[in-house]
């Protein structure tokens, strides 16, 4: 039985969301729900050239009584998953997975859209971000971007003055869908457009811009229930034809506004503006601003005061003769005598020049020499600038933060760290802690993971003892959060505990181990969303895996990692890797590492349940490249390398390139494909260790056949040595490699050293990093290197 169901429906939104708990069913993020998409798991409109099995699974559907625009065939989204799943060929296997996933969530979703009936059902369909900017307008600037001629922005609607067309385009707007402001370049079109919208949004309506209109099309205006204003700027880019289909869009809940440089037919819905307007508009309200102007001049030249060699800027004549004008053009001031704008830098010259206009040649050059000051002199408000000038406020708004800010508020902390790293130390110091844990106990759902993020960026710069203090406080808000943590906020709190490790370990991971009966019904219940909270901070802070090395795992790291790897379930896992997208492998593999490094049997046992024969049809796109395949390999290795080399093996049909990773879990069928004039990869992904493991195992197992393969790949090993850097001498394996070759065949590593570039490998040393402490090590091995290719 299918629930057909319109899936902009407010009811339907808002069960999708509840019951997929906030979640992107293809990729796992965390998605607003104005912002979700409802995608169709098999499209309305479907792909002409479909496979046998996928038609059989449709037909098969359609037997049914299957409906397109059914609650079984939803799935909740975010934009970009949603985007690009059209340049995706999906499989009856892939198809299955999504509707099994669905039914799953059915009588859930119907539960909830019977309590909201008695509200009012209206429908929605989110905006697509990726061609619509929202504004908001919450940042204002002063005048300095106005009087130095930058570009208008949103951020300057209500320091500049209005044309008497805002007037207009607002009252045509509350009687038509759309209107048209035509006007020449730099006229002020912009600003009008922003200023009007600005009056819009403060009446309740949400505003949104176009970022790309290469990208526009007919229907990218929704049907939606809330109020829009969609602003199109340089609209003259879009033909006629598209600009016609667009206005047919336009509805009284969603209006459209339309900016174009002036062409030589004006329709009857446009309003002009004039550059003569603008110059005149903003010369006489700068003069009724000169006391807010003059100080901002001033900062460039402190000459410049409130009068300009005794004369107020306000008897200044605003008309100026072709001789002045001609005087900037031979000067280069200005480009031409048609380059008056407002939006480029000539303007603000331009603009500057009537405030201190004199007809005399000792007053141009004046002139000249303070735009040249202004103009050719570098000068920069950087953060750090306003930072020290705001200081007292950052810290009210950082001690107050919410689920809101918290986040923002780590990105800025960022770029102070970034900046100055003492000036960082100082601010911080200065926290009231005890206030900043209250602002985050005090709300009702805290978003832990932005408040996580906040704390470490906060703590990044303090020594050991201070940090380790405010990890101390931290501990009655974390006992707290896992007073209400369950299955649908472990995630959040997961990422909240990575982020505050460092400053509490031992704390931190006691915890984790009392979350542990959480994490297994959280792992059971969908396996194929949890592989996400496997992410770089949990596998290296909680689990101690090595994954950029120098590191050795604590004690401590390694019973929360096998206590982790206990509550994995392996039936659940093993339909994850067997059903996963092969983007997902990446995901897979370092959880596959962690079980077979701590429970080899259980990692035996998860392969054993794997279909090995279903992966050949998801995977047979995946042998062109490398990233992918070879980490699905490596997850059947760790489990049961017999697996992997049959399933290299049965897949050498596919196969183009022999990697180095197929190499050493298979070297039998490297020489196999080798034989049938596949071609040989010792080198990919540039990892040292996995070549020689290759190199290696095809020593062992034909000699003759490593000789052959080496001598056809020379070229490439010559090239790759060339290039080496610091970091390739950061570990043995590289010296290893090259020893084994020498072991092998001494004239063919006389032939690669004979070619070796050794200026080219000398300048390359330094881009390279050494680790901290290595640098010994790193020193003796390059020595040696120099060593081996000299004898």
């Amino acid at each position: 039985m299918f629930h057909p169901y319109r899936k902009d429906s407010s009811y339907l939104r808002a069960a999708i969301f509840k019951s997929y708990k906030e979640k992107c069913a293809y990729c796992g993020r965390t998605i607003q729900q104005r912002d979700m998409h409802i995608d169709h798991i098999i499209p309305s409109n479907r792909q002409e050239k479909i496979d046998d099995e996928v038609r059989d699974y449709l037909i098969e559907l359609q037997e049914k009584g299957f409906v397109v625009d059914s609650i079984e065939n939803y799935l909740p989204s975010y934009p970009a998953c949603n985007i690009g799943k059209t340049n995706r060929i999906f499989t009856s296997s892939n198809l299955r997975f999504y509707h099994e996933k669905v039914r799953g969530h059915i009588a859930e979703i119907l539960k909830i859209i019977e309590g909201l009936k008695e509200t009012k059902e209206t429908f929605y369909e989110p905006v697509y971000t990726g061609i619509w900017e929202e504004i908001d307008f919450s940042y204002q600037r002063d005048l300095s971007h106005a009087i130095m001629g930058y570009r208008l922005t949103p951020a300057d609607v209500e320091v500049c003055p209005r044309f008497p067309q805002v007037e207009k385009i607002k009252k045509l707007l509350s009687i038509v869908d759309y209107t048209v402001i035509e006007g020449e370049t730099g006229c002020g079109k912009s600003i009008s457009i922003y200023q009007a919208a600005y009056d819009f949004y403060q009446d309740g309506w949400r505003v949104y811009q176009c970022k790309e209109t290469e990208t526009i099309d007919s229907k990218s205006i929704r049907d939606n229930t809330e109020l829009s204003l969609y602003i199109i700027d340089d609209a003259q880019q879009l033909s006629e034809k598209l600009v016609d289909a667009l206005k047919k869009q336009a509805r009284p809940n969603a209006k459209i506004l339309f900016a174009k440089t002036i062409s030589s037919v004006v329709k009857q819905d446009t309003i002009l503006l004039s550059n003569k307007e603008a110059v005149e508009l903003i010369y006489s309200d700068f003069v009724k601003k000169k006391e807010e102007i003059v100080p901002i001049v001033h900062k460039f030249d402190k000459s410049i005061g409130m009068n300009f060699l005794d004369h107020p800027i306000e008897r200044h004549s605003l008309i100026w003769s072709k001789e002045d004008l001609r005087h900037l053009v031979d000067r280069m001031i200005v480009l031409s005598e048609d380059d008056v704008r407002i939006v480029h830098m000539e303007s603000a010259k331009i603009i500057i020049a009537l405030f201190f206009k004199g007809s005399s040649e000792s007053k141009k050059q004046v002139l000249l020499s303070f735009i040249e000051k202004v103009f050719d002199t570098p000068y920069e408000k950087n953060g750090k600038y306003f930072f020290l000038q705001h200081k007292k406020i950052f810290l009210e708004w950082i001690q107050n933060a919410d689920s809101e800010t918290a986040y923002a508020y780590s990105r800025f902390i960022n770029t102070l760290i970034n900046t100055d790293i003492k000036l960082h130390r100082e601010f911080v110091r200065q926290i009231n802690w005890t206030r900043l844990q209250e602002s985050m106990i005090q709300e009702n759902k805290s978003n832990l993971y932005s408040w996580g993020k906040l704390y470490n960026r906060l703590l990044y710069s303090l020594p050991k003892k201070e940090y380790l203090s405010v990890g101390k406080m931290l501990e009655n808000a974390i006992e707290k959060f896992c007073d209400s943590v369950s299955v649908l906020n472990i995630e959040d709190l997961t990422c909240f505990l990575c982020s505050v490790m460092h400053i509490n370990s031992d704390y931190v991971h006691k915890t984790v181990e009392k979350l542990i009966p959480i994490y297994a019904t959280y792992f059971k219940k969908d396996m194929s969303q949890a592989i996400y909270l496997f992410d770089f901070d949990f596998l290296g802070y909680v689990c101690g895996l090595n994954l950029l090395g120098g590191h050795r795992t604590t004690s401590v790291e390694k019973k929360s990692a096998k206590l982790i790897v206990s509550v994995i379930p392996e039936k659940e896992f093993a339909e994850v890797i067997m059903k996963c997208r092969p983007r997902d492998w990446h995901t897979v593999h370092p959880i596959m590492d962690l079980i077979g490094r701590y429970d080899r049997e259980k990692a035996k046992r998860i392969i054993d349940i794997v279909d090995v024969s279903s992966l050949a049809e998801r995977t047979k796109d995946s042998w062109r490249r490398s990233h992918e395949i070879t980490e699905l390999c490596d997850i059947l290795y760790i489990g049961n390398y017999n697996v992997a080399q049959r399933f290299i093996k049965s897949n050498l049909d596919n196969i183009q390139t022999m990697y180095s990773s197929f190499i050493m879990m298979s070297p039998k069928c490297a020489i196999e494909a080798f034989d049938r004039g596949i071609k040989i990869d010792l080198l990919t992904e540039h990892w040292w260790s996995v070549s020689l493991y290759a190199l290696q195992g095809l020593n062992k197992t034909d000699v003759e056949k490593a000789k052959e393969i080496l001598l056809e790949g020379v070229s490439q090993i010559i090239e790759r040595i060339n290039s080496i850097t610091a970091l390739d001498f950061d570990e043995k394996y590289f010296l290893k490699f090259l020893k084994l070759i020498k072991a092998i065949d001494s004239e063919i590593f006389g032939m690669i050293v004979l070619k070796l570039d050794i200026t080219k490998i000398d300048n390359n040393w330094s881009k390279g990093a050494i680790r901290r402490g290595k640098e010994k090590q790193v020193k003796k091995r390059r020595e040696q290197f120099y060593e081996l290719i000299k004898q």
